[in-house]
């Protein structure tokens, strides 16, 4: 990985020489520290196992002239306790599926394990009517609240609440603008250049709504989607909807659907609801590995492991450093049941603690049975 970072760095620092206009701006560098504490058994609470996670992240961003843009952010994390001990999981946090692997852990025995990885490293270029951007980015199609099929290239995981930087893709995106609306083409690739996703987006206004329309390749599967955001009188009112279909003849074809709506309100006094409903042909009702959701790197064509799922929030602005909200997750058929309280207060400009708990729940007969309890404490400095 140090040699992949030599290799980034050399070349904004020719960039840098080779950009005529480069006192135009000085390079800006933020980033935050977190520390997230993590309580977690599954039925017996005289079982509960503790985790710890330094998070560090620095960004670094450049605007050498008018046209010429640079980021590179790194995230750096050590996981404490029992968390890094648990079989799988250095594979799992470690995962870099980009072209090029920026992604490297350390782990002990003793139960610490550090990783660290290059999550953009791009280089964008745009005039008054077009923008090209190349290298690790988020390529960000989604417009809906908690599922987003539509976002096919960088997939958001909501409970993964500690990453809302969200993950990249080593690819090209280029944007031209229209008079009503933007024409977009992107596509990435993973190592070697497998799993290649090539995709074009039209989105333009119709009255009071945005609409977008999508079709590609994803992997071996081709895809067509669409969706929308508005209001209904006062309510928002946002979709997206995406179908895959495979390369086989049409006797033997396999065919993808995943299709998500949502409906929220703001009212009076900080108060917020929100119903969203997300429906996946690809759904069983295999909940294994559920437990570890929060680390796990979702599939735009499988967003949940349920066939339907509805998930509802509810949000209290009790003062400007101080919200609370409740969301909760429920399949339909499968009846699963995911609780997720939250409490968030801002001590200061840059500095915030949430309290959150994800509580799992699962029915078995006529009773429910956990699939495990977590609760997390984190405190962020931001810079």
């Amino acid at each position: 990985m140090l040699r992949r970072l030599c290799l980034i760095v050399s070349l904004l620092s020719a960039a840098a020489l080779y950009s005529a206009d480069s006192a135009r701006a000085k390079p800006v560098f933020r980033g935050f520290i977190k520390v997230l504490n993590q309580a977690s058994f599954v039925k017996n609470l005289r079982e509960t196992e503790y985790s710890a996670m330094v998070h560090g992240r620095i960004n670094f961003f450049w605007e050498a002239n008018k046209h010429l843009r640079f980021r590179v952010d790194s995230r750096q994390r050590l996981f404490l306790g029992n968390l890094p001990k648990q079989r799988g999981f250095r594979d799992l946090v470690g995962v870099d599926d980009g072209l090029i692997s920026l992604s490297h852990t350390e782990s002990s025995s003793s139960g610490w394990l550090w990783h660290s990885i290059i999550d953009r490293a791009l280089v964008s270029y745009r005039t008054k009517s077009l923008e090209l951007t190349l290298g690790r980015q988020r390529i960000n199609w989604g417009i809906n609240t908690v599922w987003n099929p539509n976002d096919v290239f960088n997939t958001y995981n909501f409970f993964d609440f500690d990453y809302e930087e969200r993950p990249g893709c080593d690819g090209f995106r280029l944007v031209t603008n229209l008079p009503d609306g933007a024409l977009e083409l992107a596509g990435s690739a993973g190592r070697n250049f497998s799993n290649p996703r090539l995709a074009m987006l039209w989105s333009t206004r119709l009255r009071t709504y945005d609409l977008q329309f999508l079709a590609g390749k994803f992997d071996s599967f081709y895809l067509v989607g669409a969706g929308w955001a508005g209001n209904l009188r006062k309510a928002g009112f946002k979709g997206e909807a995406n179908l895959y279909r495979n390369g086989q003849p049409a006797e033997t074809a396999d065919f993808i659907f995943l299709a998500s709506i949502t409906a929220d309100y703001t009212f009076g006094k900080g108060w917020y609801g929100m119903a969203s409903y997300l429906y996946n042909s690809r759904g069983s009702n295999n909940l294994s590995g559920l437990g570890m959701i929060t680390y796990q790197k979702l599939s735009p064509m499988n967003l949940m492991p349920l066939k339907q799922q509805c998930a509802f929030q509810a949000a209290k602005q009790f003062s400007p450093v101080l919200q609370a909200s409740v969301s909760v997750i429920y399949g339909l058929k499968d009846r699963l049941s995911i609780f997720v309280p939250s409490l968030q207060y801002w001590a200061a400009q840059n500095w915030e603690c949430t309290l959150l708990g994800q509580n799992l729940f699962a029915r078995a007969g006529a009773t429910y049975r956990s699939l495990g309890q977590n609760v997390f404490l984190r405190v962020r400095y931001s810079f």
